[in-house]
């Protein structure tokens, strides 16, 4: 999985703006939400947090589908240098 085309034109510093932007809208909210850019597929992950524990409750995408992501990404690159 790569970063959207509107991620991608955005800019990662302008990306990045926009995701404090939400986290400061977040934290009026009752509960503890975190958006964030994950580094290692450009992806915006939404984690929801117990307030007590700290422990993440959900988060969009899983982690499964970001590990997964980059492994496919692996894969592509080892195939594209076999045929290289």
């Amino acid at each position: 999985m790569t970063p959207t085309d509107g991620q991608m034109s955005m800019g990662r510093e302008q990306l990045l703006a926009r995701v404090d932007e939400v986290n400061q809208t977040l934290q009026q909210l009752d509960g503890s939400y975190h958006v964030s850019v994950d580094d290692a597929t450009g992806l915006l992950v939404v984690r929801i947090t117990d307030g007590d524990t700290g422990e993440v409750v959900k988060q969009v995408p899983p982690q499964q589908v970001l590990d997964a992501s980059v492994s496919v990404e692996k894969i592509i690159g080892l195939l594209v240098n076999e045929r290289a």
